[in-house]
């Protein structure tokens, strides 16, 4: 980023240097997003996927909406209920972002559509656009580290997989599958549970062992 700003900074050339710019500008978003996705993360509150789905459809809707997208977005109620750790909700995030950020750069298209679903262990994130299909629009062109090899690195750290595909006649859809784990699931679903004891009944039980004692 510090090269890229110098570059503009020596540029002759206004639109050279409004590109440049705008890189510089694209970057330091994208270093805020990741870093708020890290902080967002590993709270300790935040292990369900409702609350993934709100942070995903939060970023979505600024995004496409400054690029005249509209959104669709849906997450079922069994797989709002999923738990989800920290490494996993960090890297759904980050698949999420590629693809939207993708459907904005390059899908010319309308609208975009999430959907999230629960299929068995697997909770499932799929990701389509309304715009020139798969033939012709060039996707994910952010490099290695942030486009297609990117997104299957994510995939594998999840031990899911990554499905991109066409959508309609004149779409992009990618499919994230990320197997949920089992043991943290009923884990967090035991401390939840333990949690939302009252304290008075915490209290009650506490005084009643003393006085069995």
């Amino acid at each position: 980023m510090a090269l890229t700003s110098e570059l503009a900074r020596l540029s002759g050339d206004e639109p050279s240097r409004a590109a440049a710019l705008e890189q510089v500008a694209g970057l330091a978003r994208e270093m805020i997003g990741s870093v708020g996705d890290l902080v967002f993360a590993i709270g300790p509150r935040q292990d369900d996927a409702m609350s993934l789905a709100l942070r995903m459809r939060t970023f979505a809707t600024e995004a496409l909406s400054a690029a005249g997208l509209r959104l669709d977005f849906e997450a079922t109620e069994e797989a709002a209920r999923a738990r989800l750790d920290p490494e996993q909700r960090r890297q759904v995030l980050g698949v999420f972002r590629e693809v939207v950020n993708n459907a904005v750069k390059h899908s010319g298209g309308t609208s975009v559509t999430v959907r999230m679903r629960l299929e068995g262990p697997v909770l499932v994130l799929a990701v389509s656009d309304v715009g020139r299909g798969v033939a012709n629009s060039r996707p994910f062109e952010s490099g290695q580290r942030h486009g297609i090899a990117g997104m299957q690195w994510r995939a594998q750290v999840l031990g899911g997989r990554l499905e991109m595909g066409p959508a309609g006649e004149k779409g992009l859809k990618v499919t994230l599958h990320v197997p949920l784990r089992r043991n943290l699931n009923k884990r967090l679903e035991a401390r939840r549970r333990k949690q939302q004891a009252s304290p008075g009944q915490a209290g009650s039980c506490a005084s009643s062992e003393r006085g069995a004692r």
